[in-house]
């Protein structure tokens, strides 16, 4: 019963998306890293098989990790191309860092979108001449 009740913590825990703290260190995996826990999980598919520890603080509606972040960043990023999303991944950015990105995205897309204005008005224009 007691094991029960911690599943289900876990389980209750697990709801809360995970966060990446600023002060790790950034993704550096390689290939060999990734064809690792690749070969891991295929050999968990077997039986009862070890990937490694998460160690997590729960912090500001978070689970901060504070160990693990390459092997669960791995996971995330496979999960995603296969289409799944079974846990829920994010980075902590500093706030300057994060307005920068925000304006450097506005710039883009009102430049696509002038780009795209231009491209309908040379279409129109090129409709026009192959109908004279």
């Amino acid at each position: 019963d007691e094991d029960k009740n911690k599943i289900e913590e876990i389980r209750i825990k697990m709801k809360k998306p995970f966060r990446i703290p600023l002060y790790q260190r950034p993704y550096e995996w390689d290939k060999d890293n990734v064809e690792a826990l690749i070969e891991d999980i295929n050999e968990s598919s077997k039986g009862s098989h070890f990937i490694g520890n998460f160690v997590v603080e729960e912090k500001d509606n978070y689970l901060d990790v504070i160990d693990g972040r390459q092997r669960l960043t791995t996971l995330y990023l496979l999960c995603k191309i296969a289409g799944k999303e079974y846990f829920k991944l994010e980075y902590e950015v500093r706030e300057e860092a994060k307005k920068f990105l925000e304006e450097e995205f506005a710039l883009i897309c009102e430049d696509i979108e002038s780009c795209q204005r231009k491209l309908e008005e040379l279409e129109c224009h090129i409709k026009e001449k192959n109908s004279n």
